[in-house]
């Protein structure tokens, strides 16, 4: 959402414009309210503004040398309204290249139009500079861009990228926006999102924005699940009856029986085929992509042997069977031990991997990969969201101070709770407030 300012010293002007705007921009705008400049102006550091409506003839800092200061630090419009039609402040407006100067009484009908015009000007610029940096992303080629920098001005922290013609049957959610990107003959969708979609399609990543530089690699493997889904269809009509459940160890091992028994290179060389596409569309793991091509044109050409065949049975098929039909009782109890004491333990400034180490007896390397296997997150956005969840209800429910906030929820340092509470929320905790507190 865009923040409108209103800079009015007669209470009844400044109460009725914010009734106005609070009533017909609520979905589109923030509105706040200031009765002097000098209460802007000390305001501006926490809140940036992209519209700011201004009274002229205040007392002290008047409305031109208000906005003059503003535009040293921020991009916005800026729309003048005076009592008086005079020349002498029309033409300092105009040189400080506003565009629209307005007389009291205040005409809505008129500003309205001038607001609504600032919104579809501002949110179109901003579409189209963050889809140009997606693309770039996607192409893995983010130029002279600060990534970090461009991912905190997108408005929210979350993505999910998936194809065109798998995305179909999903929706975008409240609070999100959707990018459509053309790439060869497929159509990406990037949408960035308030929190983490729940997608109901097959073929999809969502991400926080702190992996931002995967998103080409992600894209990459969805064209690969694309093609891997197409082969998966033409084979279906080959063998019907052929659907594996990974979850169910007993059918891992009637395949390896179905194997074993299997008399032709080209019966095991099909149901290899069949077992490396079902599997590596079901769990996203495109690292046998090369080995099932070859696979495929090998026996397509009659090049395979019973002896390459065997080789590729023992080398990689058992090893992936025997891995999914282990016995993973004893490590999804310890994984859940280690989230257990991280949701209870998230306040603690010194919670990190290597006090978790210190706890679990276990290398901080292998924990941060338990929990990335576990959360599909990794160990300190987790951290972060468990930490930022409870600052926001602290923030919309108590009266507390926001730096003991901070240190409620385990931030020691003020400035680094404010900035990752707004790269997770897209707003800082005193907007947080302001918003959510009558």
């Amino acid at each position: 959402m865009m923040n409108l300012f209103i800079l009015e010293d007669e209470a009844f002007i400044r109460d009725g414009l914010e009734f106005y705007f609070k009533k017909n921009f609520k979905e589109q705008l923030n509105i706040f309210s200031f009765s002097n400049g000098e209460e802007l102006m000390s305001t501006s550091d926490e809140l940036v503004p992209d519209i700011v409506i201004s009274d002229i003839n205040l007392p002290g800092i008047n409305g031109i040398e208000t906005v003059r200061s503003l535009q040293e630090q921020y991009d916005f419009k800026a729309i003048f309204l005076s009592g008086y039609n005079d020349y002498h402040y029309l033409r300092s407006a105009i040189h400080l290249g506003v565009e629209d100067y307005l007389l009291k009484p205040v005409d809505y009908v008129s500003l309205k139009k001038l607001v609504l015009s600032y919104i579809d000007d501002k949110q179109s610029n901003l579409y189209e500079k963050n889809k140009r940096f997606l693309i770039n992303m996607i192409n893995n080629n983010p130029l002279n861009e600060d990534v970090a920098q461009q991912v905190k001005e997108l408005e929210y922290a979350y993505f999910h990228v998936s194809l065109h013609s798998f995305y179909k049957e999903s929706r975008v959610p409240i609070n999100a926006i959707a990018y459509t990107i053309p790439l060869f003959d497929e159509e990406i969708i990037v949408v960035n999102a308030m929190s983490k979609v729940n997608c109901t399609c097959k073929y999809c990543f969502s991400f926080h924005g702190e992996e931002i530089e995967r998103l080409s690699k992600y894209v990459k493997d969805l064209l690969l699940l694309k093609d891997i889904h197409m082969k998966q269809k033409e084979l279906s009509h080959q063998f019907n009856d052929f659907f594996i459940n990974f979850n169910n160890p007993n059918e891992m091992k009637d395949l390896l029986e179905k194997l074993e028994q299997a008399t032709t290179t080209k019966q095991k060389s099909d149901i290899i085929l069949v077992f490396l596409i079902q599997y590596m569309s079901n769990f996203k793991d495109l690292s046998n992509f090369d080995l099932l091509k070859k696979i495929a044109n090998l026996s397509t050409q009659n090049y395979l042997t019973n002896e390459d065949i065997e080789t590729i049975i023992a080398n990689y098929i058992k090893p992936l069977i025997l891995n999914l039909t282990k016995d993973s009782s004893s490590e999804s109890l310890f994984t859940k031990e280690v989230i257990q004491f991280i949701d209870v333990n998230f306040k603690d400034p010194a919670l990190d991997l290597n006090y978790l180490s210190s706890i679990f007896n276990k290398s901080s390397a292998n924990l941060s990969i338990i929990i990335k296997k576990a959360l599909q997150k990794n160990f300190t956005v987790y951290l972060n969201e468990l930490r930022i969840d409870q600052a926001k209800q602290l923030l919309a429910d108590t009266k507390i101070k926001i730096n003991d906030v901070s240190r409620e929820v385990g931030y020691n340092n003020d400035e680094y709770f404010t900035k990752v509470f707004k790269k997770y929320t897209g707003v800082t905790p005193l907007k947080f407030r302001n918003l959510h507190t009558p």
